[in-house]
């Protein structure tokens, strides 16, 4: 019988209590590696979602460094052969997405597969992070060919790892140069590409739904709801344009309107 005991500790960030031992599987989920690197806990894809989802400001701009970062070390072990990853490769083609058992990925594959898609709990073609990570994104970008469910053998993880030592947060590191890291990196170089343009609907949709608003009496300071109210009325806006975002988006969108309104005290806003 195991004598391992599993520790939880509270944790500001998913406020909530979260593992912070080592798991007894062979292997953890790619999300559980990344938040581990990130944050120093173990927490599910759906935990570390609703946690991006509510961060807004430095909270959300600090949990992309650190996700980021933690990608990218992650990333640079496993191609250099010192991570074993495994996951389900998956083609978008004709018909529904093809997704095959799970299987080994090859270190000389996953230099084309190293772009965290938190939804997919897997990786996609490119580098980086995928919505709603990245502050640069404002709506999801599918990964059309991609691994899904990505796991990371514990043994080799934790030794690479077991000290995290905030490593995230700061400079990235450089790591060891290694023959083929050396040899992929003549191969392969990477190409910075720019970020994507913000979305073009959105500055109408603003528009519209402050006269909305306005028209409403809407004014400062808000009352309970008015806040949320015009979240909603933002998503609304959008879907009519067959555009899908989240709560997080809406809220930092939302205080373009908000601050757009006129005080309470100023009597222009009862003779509207």
């Amino acid at each position: 019988m195991s004598d391992h005991v599993s520790k939880y500790a509270y944790h500001p960030f998913f406020d909530q209590m979260v593992l912070v031992s080592p798991p007894v599987d062979q292997f953890i989920s790619l999300t559980q590696a990344l938040s581990w690197i990130a944050y120093s806990c173990f927490v599910d894809p759906r935990t570390l979602y609703v946690a991006l989802d509510l961060a807004h400001g430095d909270e959300l701009e600090d949990a992309h460094v650190r996700l980021t970062n933690a990608a990218k070390l992650l990333m640079r072990r496993a191609c250099s052969r010192r991570l074993l990853l495994k996951g389900r490769h998956a083609t978008a083609g004709i018909g529904p997405l093809a997704i095959t058992p799970v299987e080994q990925i090859d270190s000389e594959v996953l230099w084309d597969y190293r772009r965290f898609d938190l939804f997919i709990d897997g990786l996609g073609l490119g580098t980086g992070i995928a919505w709603p990570l990245s502050p640069d994104e404002d709506f999801y970008r599918p990964s059309q060919e991609s691994f899904h469910n990505v796991s990371v053998e514990f043994t080799s993880f934790w030794a690479e790892f077991s000290e995290t030592a905030e490593l995230t947060t700061g400079e990235q590191p450089e790591l060891a140069n290694n023959t083929l890291t050396e040899k992929c990196n003549s191969v392969r170089s990477e190409k910075q590409k720019p970020g994507p343009r913000p979305n073009e609907n959105w500055p109408e949709a603003i528009e519209s739904v402050t006269s909305v608003v306005r028209k409403s009496n809407f004014c400062l300071p808000l009352k309970r709801g008015q806040k949320a109210k015009i979240q909603k009325l933002l998503l609304e806006e959008m879907a009519s344009k067959n555009q899908y975002f989240s709560d997080a988006i809406a809220r930092k969108h939302a205080e373009q309107v908000i601050a757009a309104l006129p005080n309470c005290s100023d009597s222009s806003v009862n003779d509207q």
